[in-house]
């Protein structure tokens, strides 16, 4: 008998995001374009990876300003949160600590909440990352060490050379 991985629950967000673009809240008044829409928004949805923030806002703008889809700002804000918390990124902590504080200042408000994100992720790709990189060195230390010991042969075996040869 074959065995069915048991489905994961679906993030409170994401279902959110598919209660508001379901076609079937477009129907009456019937409105083609916003039912070819919501169908559309309602599948990416479904398949949206949550672990991508960026997405997901992208998603949400898109619903937001196509179905006129309203979100509570409590539950964006508390996803957003739960992703970038600074304990989930112990390389990042600091942009992520800083990060969370600018949500917080704008927690009620959306687009103020998808303008943070985009503006530091915007950051983050911008910035050089960490210390600069130590210069490239074409020549490895091995072969430089190699080339001191066999030049110093050189040097005692020609000297040797010399006063066996006067001798």
């Amino acid at each position: 008998m074959a065995e069915f991985e048991p489905i994961k629950p679906l993030h409170p967000l994401q279902q959110e995001i598919i209660k508001q673009t379901n076609p079937d809240n477009f129907m009456d008044p019937y409105d083609a374009d916003k039912v070819r829409q919501a169908d559309e928004l309602s599948r990416r949805a479904g398949a949206i990876n949550m672990r991508r923030p960026w997405d997901v806002l992208d998603l949400i703008e898109a619903s937001v300003t196509d179905l006129g889809c309203e979100y509570p700002a409590e539950l964006v804000y508390t996803y957003l949160l739960s992703f970038y918390k600074p304990t989930n990124h112990p390389n990042d902590f600091d942009w992520c600590n800083n990060l969370c504080q600018r949500l917080y200042n704008v927690k009620d408000d959306i687009p103020a909440m998808m303008l943070t994100v985009r503006e530091e992720r915007q950051k983050r790709i911008t910035e050089p990352q960490g210390p600069n990189p130590p210069p490239y060195n074409p020549i490895p230390d091995l072969l430089i060490a190699i080339l001191v010991v066999v030049g110093f042969w050189l040097i005692f075996w020609l000297i040797f050379t010399i006063i066996a040869g006067n001798n």
